[in-house]
């Protein structure tokens, strides 16, 4: 999006929240904000819908949690990216992980500038922080610096002699204090979980959410051995997004989405591949290891036994996900708008059929 429109928007934003943020004052009580929440959102989005609206403690010090005392001293947790130092995020995400669960290892990937008072209290609380260089190149999506600070995190794991790892970022946090315990229950030997959101996509190949990976060390480490984004991937990218064959293809995957008898032509099956962003990258050269992509009809075909064979999908409600850079922003609206995604359940749709074929 253009820097100076999405200035402009955001200002929009700012100003339209003004007497929300005015009515909220008056409101006394937490259950009369929540209501008036959600009333809100039913009016923006649609009339015919049940509003839910959730709160987060921002840290530690309002609540104490340990639901359970199961060990975690072979898993690590890697918080990947800039330090968010808004409300010490991601030093509160540290300690909230700390109590959770018993005597887990946290890694902080991060950046080589991150304030020296923040990492010194990531240290203090018990995190190994690691403070990576930049790319030399970094394009839009910023998937080198995803892959940089990430394999790093990784990396540390594996010299930590560490069996599992939960590749998260900086900015987002996992409230559910059994979140642990439900990835290694359902975890598969060999297999990745990965987060059922709204950019997890059933019918667009290969495009799976990157905030969000769990599974075996060295697994982790084959799946963020991804080849850095150049300018000749910016430049692909540009000319397919200006394509009439790509917004035919998003036609079809939007109606697909919502039909599994819709089927998306197979002379498109070039522009997931080519079209290349973070999400689509990072799964596809995984894909690419794995798998020989000759022996299949299509790549809808290749897709769906490589989430069949390689992946297990988690949802993000039962993870208890909060995303901080959206705090301000509303987020899809509702089950019904996202039931073309490829959540937990519609993923276990495709295995079962994947295993009858």
């Amino acid at each position: 999006m253009n820097q100076k429109f999405k200035a402009v928007l955001d200002l929009i934003c700012e100003i339209y929240l003004i007497p929300v943020n005015l009515m909220l004052r008056v409101l006394t009580t937490s259950a009369q904000q929540m209501n008036f929440r959600a009333e809100l959102l039913k009016h923006l989005y649609n009339k015919d819908v049940y509003g839910v609206v959730s709160f987060y403690p921002k840290s530690t010090d309002s609540f104490q949690v340990r639901a359970t005392d199961q060990g975690f001293d072979d898993v690590a947790i890697i918080l990947q990216g800039p330090v968010t130092i808004q409300d010490h995020f991601t030093l509160n995400t540290v300690k909230m992980y700390k109590q959770f669960y018993k005597n887990v290892n946290v890694i902080v990937s991060t950046w080589a500038d991150a304030p020296e008072e923040e990492v010194a209290a990531l240290h203090a609380a018990g995190a190994t922080v690691i403070l990576n260089e930049y790319p030399a190149e970094n394009y839009e999506g910023n998937l080198n610096m995803q892959l940089t600070s990430s394999l790093a995190g990784v990396r540390k794991a594996k010299e930590l002699g560490l069996s599992y790892a939960c590749k998260t970022r900086t900015d987002q946090r996992y409230y559910n204090p059994c979140a642990l315990s439900l990835l290694l229950g359902r975890h598969e030997p060999g297999k990745i979980t990965l987060l059922s959101w709204d950019n997890s996509y059933a019918k667009y190949p290969f495009w799976l959410s990157d905030f969000f990976s769990f599974g075996e060390v060295d697994r982790l480490k084959e799946l963020y051995s991804c080849r850095f984004d150049t300018a000749d991937d910016v430049k692909r990218r540009k000319e397919i997004r200006q394509s009439q064959a790509y917004q035919e293809f998003l036609d079809f995957t939007k109606r697909a989405e919502l039909d599994c008898r819709i089927k998306v032509p197979s002379k498109y099956d070039y522009i997931p591949v080519e079209f290349s962003c973070a999400e689509i990258k990072i799964a596809y050269e995984y894909f690419c290891r794995k798998e020989d992509r000759s022996k299949y009809n299509d790549l809808q075909d290749a897709y769906e036994d490589f989430l069949y064979k390689h992946i297990i999908m988690a949802d993000v409600n039962s993870l208890g996900f909060y995303w901080f850079k959206r705090r301000n922003k509303a987020f899809v609206p509702g089950y019904f708008h996202q039931c073309g995604k490829l959540d937990m359940a519609r993923h276990m749709a495709i295995r079962e059929e994947r295993r009858e074929a």
